[in-house]
């Protein structure tokens, strides 16, 4: 029994910890390429 409940828990939690480091991974690409654009125009 413990076998089971650990491993589900397991999958769901590695899943969760994955989509949330994907999610976190786009946000910080796309702030960067925000900064990187507003610092070209400042340039300009």
């Amino acid at each position: 029994m413990r076998n089971m409940i650990d491993f589900s828990s397991w999958q769901g939690l590695l899943s969760t910890l994955l989509g949330l480091v994907l999610v976190t991974l786009v946000a910080v690409g796309l702030r960067l390429l925000v900064m990187q654009r507003l610092q070209q125009k400042r340039e300009r």
